[in-house]
């Protein structure tokens, strides 16, 4: 497999299945913690596990960012790992629904495409419209999106800008990927450290909340945000912006798999119009 089939099919595969398991292994490990032990926790084991790799890493040679880099990786690192995390879920314990938190983030293609609006056209407006359009018509009919909330909302919203602006910041970044993320990674493990010394460590041990604690801080802290980055380094923001739309839906058929939980053929549709947006947006709009 070539260098353009890693990137454009094979990478962005595995990093919505490891995100979208993601979203099963927090639910199960939040029933055993507080929110801030949680992710401090994750934090933790993602930043021992970057250690590691940096020793024994045998590429020394431009490893580490240069200064005039330095100021906004740790900017990206707060909004994508700290502001965004925190802020989706707290927006999940305020007990709005699932479904309007959803339908909140999908609409981060739409506002990645306003930060390069001198590469907004027709044909890519149009094709953002329609895949939040399938992304309504799924989550509507899959899940109860009747539960408002104010504050709910509030919080979403903030996570919906962190993580877009982090993603787009993200992608102008010219630095080593690995070190990158150490930077980032270390800088929201000395803020989770520092609520947790505040707040307290709650956690109830046992082995489902070790194993959604290893998935969630070796897996998607490591491997997926590695993903992500290289990701953004060889294709727009816009591209990969895209691939979040699928995270959701993703997210539905496993929990229609594990749960039993019912896939109505209306949900059906919906992915179905997401999915092929997405696939002729990067069919379309694809970097070389």
């Amino acid at each position: 497999m070539n260098q353009s089939n890693l990137t454009n099919t094979f990478f962005p595969l595995i990093f919505l299945i490891i995100w979208s398991f993601g979203a099963v292994f927090t639910k199960l490990g939040l029933h055993y913690s507080s929110i801030w032990s949680f992710l401090f926790l994750r934090s933790s084991i993602a930043l021992i596990l970057l250690c590691l790799t940096i020793i024994f890493y045998k590429e020394k040679k431009d490893l580490f960012p240069k200064k005039e880099q330095i100021f906004k990786i740790i900017l990206t690192g707060l909004l994508l790992q700290f502001l965004y995390l925190v802020f989706y879920f707290y927006s999940i314990k305020t007990g709005i629904s699932l479904g309007l938190v959803i339908l909140v983030l999908g609409t981060q293609p739409l506002l990645t495409i306003f930060f390069n609006i001198k590469s907004l056209t027709l044909s890519k407006f149009l094709l953002v419209i329609t895949s939040l359009a399938g992304l309504f018509i799924t989550v509507t009919s899959y899940k109860s999106s009747n539960n408002f909330n104010l504050f709910g909302v509030i919080f979403s919203f903030i996570a919906l800008l962190s993580i877009t602006l982090g993603t787009y910041l993200q992608s102008k970044i010219q630095s080593n990927i690995l070190s990158t993320l150490l930077l980032q990674t270390f800088i929201t493990w000395l803020c989770f450290f520092t609520i947790v010394l505040y707040d307290g460590l709650y956690v109830t041990w046992n082995l489902s909340f070790i194993a959604s604690l290893l998935w969630m801080g070796g897996v998607v802290s490591v491997i997926a945000f590695l993903l992500l980055n290289y990701m953004l380094s060889k294709n727009t923001a816009e591209n990969v912006s895209m691939l979040f739309l699928l995270l959701p839906i993703s997210t539905f058929i496993l929990d229609a798999i594990i749960f039993k939980t019912p896939f109505p053929f209306t949900s059906i549709i919906g992915v179905l119009i997401v999915m092929i947006s997405v696939f002729i947006f990067q069919k379309k709009f694809r970097s070389n």
